[in-house]
């Protein structure tokens, strides 16, 4: 966490233990190529060999969802991004897993609408888009809580986020999953560690309402009266 954020600390945050959830991140790539067994594609963002991604293709408004895995990932570069960073391009294979029915017809149409060359039902093989299409990219990493407050808290995952970014999640608590927006304040030794080592991010919730509010209060107080502070302290709903 910057020294700002640790200066506007609201919440006490309470170590836990056997705590999880998963993060849903969303990712824009664009296709370079498309086929009926799978897709290579760039990206500024390290996919991991072996993942599983939700595609999601969009055809003239009619969305596909598509199950791919990465098969292979390589760096290719640099570029500088809208705000002038230099940020790595990556270029990477994906393979879809078994189409039939109506995703093989979904897939097949897309082909045919934006394929360079005119195709037919006797054609095979990958195919270029006429411009470079964004489509987006969906999956979920898992995290463990090292540390929970009313406001935010300290997960562990391979998941690599930039800072500020927004990103769906859930807590797997005991009673039901909890859901919420959090936004990312705090990545140690960003740029300077191993792709898939483990790494400690801070996150802030966003705009909880009530209802999530109570929940993961009632969790928080719980918690505490299964395991008592060191220092007897208790829960307090009140910034401090």
């Amino acid at each position: 966490m910057n020294a700002g954020s640790l200066g506007r600390r609201r919440y006490r945050r309470f170590e836990v233990a056997g705590l999880g959830g998963r993060l849903v991140v969303p990712m824009e790539v664009r296709v370079i190529n498309l086929s009926l067994g799978g897709m290579a594609l760039e990206t500024n963002g390290y996919l991991q060999f072996g993942r599983r991604y939700s595609v999601k293709l969009d055809n003239g408004g009619r969305r596909a969802t598509l199950i791919a895995t990465v098969a292979w990932c390589k760096l290719r570069g640099t570029r500088k991004n809208p705000r002038g960073e230099v940020v790595p391009v990556y270029r990477a294979g994906l393979r879809f897993q078994v189409l039939a029915g109506e995703r093989l017809h979904e897939l097949w149409e897309i082909i045919r609408d934006h394929a360079v060359v005119e195709v037919d039902d006797s054609v095979f093989g990958r195919f270029a888009p006429e411009q470079p299409k964004v489509v987006e990219l969906d999956s979920d990493y898992r995290f463990s809580v090292r540390k929970l407050s009313l406001s935010g808290m300290l997960i562990e995952t391979d998941f690599v986020p930039e800072l500020e970014a927004r990103l769906p999640l859930e807590v797997l608590l005991p009673e039901s999953p909890w859901e919420a927006l959090a936004r990312v304040v705090s990545v140690p030794n960003l740029g300077r560690r191993s792709i898939g080592e483990p790494t400690q991010i801070g996150v802030e919730f966003c705009g909880l309402d009530s209802e999530s509010r109570s929940a993961l209060k009632a969790y928080i107080a719980g918690y505490l009266d299964d395991t008592p502070t060191s220092d007897g302290s208790g829960l307090h709903d009140t910034p401090k």
